[in-house]
């Protein structure tokens, strides 16, 4: 890709030559002398420069569109000669929810680097509104989270099914929580995740399913963090299987019945309709969809 259009595409993202010489870095005089000769080139005017910050004009905006295609292109020609000639290797971005994230994903990762030691991963664990939102901007080449996905674009691969129980601590007396209808939960205090999660999005959904409003509510930024609440005796919580097995072992946790749970829901993994994956994406890929649910490779490694 010619070096100038390099140039131009710093000075798009950042609005000012003098931090897109400092990103290059170049010189300022450089970066001015790159753009003039494109404009030279071309015969229009790139930025409107009458202002405190840098701006495309229409043209600028074109030539935009066309050098970030280029730019994809030369990434993928050299990611598939490289491929030629080392194999499955690189780095690889995937972003996952909390739940997929702090109790699959690290194990996952293990293994696949197992079999391919030259791969790099960059991990993103956050909400599932979040992390679709990353992958729909192209800041991920991967995505797993257990929602609904909102954003238009994305294509989707169910993974496993995860089940969803009704926990509490199991070092205080639940005595006053004999019944199991759900009105019984009603004064309970309630752990819950943030807007945005899929977990809470169950709880969201349950609530109106049962017509009850829990009179209060506690948002916590974590699965750890409503682990430690309702260890603590806090409130109770709606939590994934995957991240109480420990507990349950333990006695730290009980299940609770109550009607609607256990409820099931699917963790998908996502990707951009129709974008380039080099091979390292696409063996990570083919590499999850193989791998099963992580609740049986658990009882795999008690056995041994």
């Amino acid at each position: 890709m010619d070096d100038r259009l390099r140039v131009f595409l710093m000075v798009s993202e950042c609005k000012s030559f003098s931090k897109a010489a400092e990103l290059l870095p170049m010189s300022q005089p450089a970066v001015t002398q790159s753009i003039k000769s494109i404009e030279r080139d071309l015969n229009v005017q790139l930025f409107d420069r009458s202002h405190r910050s840098v701006r495309l004009t229409r043209a600028g905006e074109i030539v935009l569109a066309y050098a970030e295609q280029m730019n994809r292109l030369d990434f993928q020609m050299r990611s598939v000669l490289q491929e030629l000639t080392t194999g499955i290797s690189g780095v690889f971005s995937v972003g996952a929810s909390f739940t997929y994230g702090e109790y699959v994903l690290p194990r996952l990762l293990a293994e696949f680097q197992l079999e391919h030691p030259d791969v790099i991963p960059r991990v993103t664990i956050g909400n599932s509104q979040t992390i679709e939102s990353l992958l729909h901007d192209g800041k991920l080449d991967l995505g797993i989270i257990e929602a609904n996905p909102k954003l238009a674009g994305l294509s989707q691969s169910p993974l496993f099914s995860d089940r969803l129980y009704v926990v509490r601590s199991g070092k205080v007396d639940h005595g006053h929580l004999q019944s199991h209808s759900s009105s019984t939960f009603k004064d309970q205090t309630w752990l819950v995740r943030e807007t945005g999660s899929g977990t809470r999005q169950v709880f969201d959904l349950w609530q109106s399913e049962v017509e009850m409003t829990p009179q209060r509510l506690i948002e916590l930024g974590s699965t750890q963090a409503i682990k430690e609440g309702v260890a603590a005796g806090l409130g109770i919580a709606i939590l994934s299987e995957l991240s109480i097995q420990q507990e349950l072992h333990q006695g730290v946790f009980e299940i609770a019945e109550i009607p609607g749970f256990p409820r099931e829901r699917k963790f998908t993994l996502l990707s951009v309709k129709n974008a380039f994956e080099p091979m390292v994406v696409k063996a990570y890929r083919n590499f999850t969809m193989a791998w099963g649910h992580p609740v049986i490779h658990a009882l795999q490694d008690k056995k041994e």
